[in-house]
């Protein structure tokens, strides 16, 4: 009974791990689609298109936010994620108040010296969370595998006791019967 008890919590574990991917996975294809806006936006410099990227950017942060309730485990890369995040909105940021001014070499300079590198981190970051977490996943689902392996060993055992004692009986009770009668 505690052997399905144990696969019980592992399987209550492995449904927080594909949880937790599939938030990974969201902010990973969140980040590129702001990556995505964020080039598009300083492509074209057009100011609707930077406003709207510096909303969705900032709207990202409250992805982030959320996420450090999701990813306990993975704390360190989190606040990696966050400082990347946050060096990433002021280039933006920075980068948008350039191109406003009218100073646009000055803002494609910045761009290619902090934005860019800093979106590459941060992809990096987001794609190694999703690798931590897939890996976790592995590690438990073989842990998972083993305890199965563990339980079917447990219950082949106790059925073969079972019908070894259930013989050793009958031939007790047998015994006992056809011994008298002689």
């Amino acid at each position: 009974m505690q052997m399905l008890s144990g696969v019980n919590d592992q399987t209550n574990e492995l449904i927080k791990l594909q949880r937790r991917i599939a938030a990974y996975r969201q902010v990973q294809h969140d980040t590129t689609t702001q990556l995505y806006g964020i080039s598009t936006a300083l492509l074209l410099q057009d100011d609707r298109m930077l406003d709207t990227a510096l909303r969705q950017l900032n709207q990202f942060g409250y992805d982030l936010e959320r996420m450090e309730f999701v990813a306990k485990a993975e704390v360190e890369v989190l606040g990696q994620v966050r400082q990347e995040y946050e060096r990433l909105t002021a280039g933006v940021t920075h980068v948008a108040e350039l191109v406003r001014a009218g100073r646009t070499e000055e803002a494609r300079k910045v761009q290619l010296d902090e934005i860019i590198p800093s979106a590459d981190r941060l992809e990096r970051l987001t794609n190694q969370l999703v690798n931590m977490a897939e890996a976790d996943m592995v590690a438990a689902i073989e842990t998972t595998e083993g305890a199965y392996g563990t339980s079917r060993l447990i219950v082949v055992s106790f059925a073969v006791g079972s019908i070894l004692l259930a013989l050793g009986l009958g031939y007790i009770i047998s015994w006992s019967l056809i011994e008298p009668v002689k």
